[in-house]
């Protein structure tokens, strides 16, 4: 039976659907992650119908809302804020199944920003665009969490990651359901996940491996900490060694261990 928020009391998870059916085979109906391109014509009202298929299996599901991808952008230019907003509301009305939205993804990143016309999405233009669009889904599902969009980490083309995340937070305190994060590995090797390495100067503060996911834990601002923080991206972006621990499984089992100690709060 799903629960209220069609989340899960699990760690696990996929990005995208269609690996689910092991999670269920292990008894462990963890999440999927799916993102969704949906522009911005605030008279579409389209939405997706499936994610009831994977929330009355008891998964978690988590939808990403993006106005494009690397073709466009994860967020349309400012000058459209509204109408996505708007759109967003209306694919949300349209989409049972689901209740937690996550708006636009590594909005840091050249490749996520505008280009025709170029616009560069500084912490205060995604905090304006995130309070629109949260505005306009609570007013379709007043109890929907609306989640910060996670930073890419380790890219500094608009400036410091971890200070442009903090910054983001800043601006929307009080006006936030949650947020996102985004954490990898460099190698294969579980034995990587725990890795104190850091990055070169002038990052030489900040982790060079999965423990990044802390340098943005530690600058989340006191009155947000009791907010859910859900990780939907972290994987080693390489081809898999063979052996008996550099696995996907080894890897996944030891970012299990690597996290065990985060507080997450669950909605029932």
């Amino acid at each position: 039976m799903p629960r209220p928020m069609f989340d899960s009391e699990y760690l696990y998870g996929l990005h995208d659907p269609g690996g689910e059916q092991l999670m269920l085979d292990a008894s462990t109906p963890g999440w999927v992650v799916i993102s969704e391109k949906i522009k911005a014509d605030p008279n579409d009202h389209g939405g997706n119908p499936n994610y009831a298929n994977l929330s009355g299996r008891g998964l978690g599901v988590i939808v990403r809302l993006n106005y494009g991808y690397y073709d466009t952008s994860t967020i349309p230019h400012s000058s459209r804020y509204e109408d996505f907003a708007r759109r967003c509301a209306n694919f949300v009305h349209s989409s049972p199944g689901c209740r937690i939205w996550i708006i636009g993804n590594e909005t840091n990143m050249y490749a996520e920003q505008p280009k025709s016309p170029d616009e560069k999405i500084t912490p205060a233009l995604y905090a304006r665009c995130y309070r629109l669009c949260r505005n306009a889904i609570h007013a379709v599902d007043p109890g929907a969490q609306v989640l910060v969009g996670a930073v890419a980490p380790w890219n500094a083309e608009t400036g410091d990651w971890v200070k442009y995340f903090e910054e983001v937070l800043k601006l929307v305190a009080g006006e936030c359901d949650g947020f996102t994060l985004h954490t990898y590995s460099r190698s294969s090797d579980p034995a990587i996940i725990t890795s104190t390495e850091t990055m070169d100067p002038p990052y030489n503060r900040y982790s060079k491996q999965f423990a990044t996911y802390q340098d943005f834990l530690r600058v989340v601002p006191a009155s947000m900490r009791s907010l859910p923080c859900y990780i939907t991206e972290t994987n080693y972006n390489g081809p898999w060694a063979r052996g008996k621990t550099a696995t996907p499984a080894g890897f996944a089992a030891r970012t299990r261990t690597s996290t065990a100690g985060i507080r997450t709060r669950a909605t029932r």
